[in-house]
């Protein structure tokens, strides 16, 4: 599978609702902690400034965002883009997850769900919490 539909489905998994930078690195990083083996040679997250991070992301979204699958906007008084899928982009999730493992699949919603109502802050410490190796470059300071 393309890389970029994994994107694409962790948008999906947000059943319209939209997710902020920090929401879908960390989303697609546990999918991939969890499921190496489905995803190897997708994306190789480093540590940065907020934990683990692939600048793939972003570009696959915004591919995704040209070929009408995905909304990336700018909320007023934001300094960063929140990223959702289009009508097209859900029907197109229907379609790859009948070729995922359900498993995945379910995982990525509870991903999902779980980090949804979260703050920057409590992904990111939950996140050092699970994966300390991930904040050897981090700039953000647990409280």
């Amino acid at each position: 599978m393309d890389r970029k539909y994994w994107t694409l489905l962790a948008l999906g998994a947000a059943q319209g609702k939209a997710l902020t930078p920090v929401q879908l690195q960390k989303t697609l990083f546990l999918l991939g902690e969890s499921f190496p083996d489905k995803m190897e040679n997708c994306y190789h997250f480093e540590p940065y400034n907020y934990g683990p991070f692939n600048a793939d992301i972003y570009g696959d979204a915004e591919i995704l965002a040209q070929e009408g699958l995905v909304n990336i906007d700018m909320p007023s008084g934001c300094r960063w883009c929140v990223y959702s899928c289009t009508s097209v982009g859900l029907i197109r999730v229907e379609q790859i997850v009948e070729n995922i493992p359900r498993e995945v699949w379910q995982f990525l919603q509870k991903i999902v769900d779980w980090i949804f109502p979260l703050s920057f802050s409590q992904v990111v410490s939950a996140v050092y919490a699970a994966y300390p190796e991930m904040k050897v470059n981090s700039v953000f300071k647990d409280r």
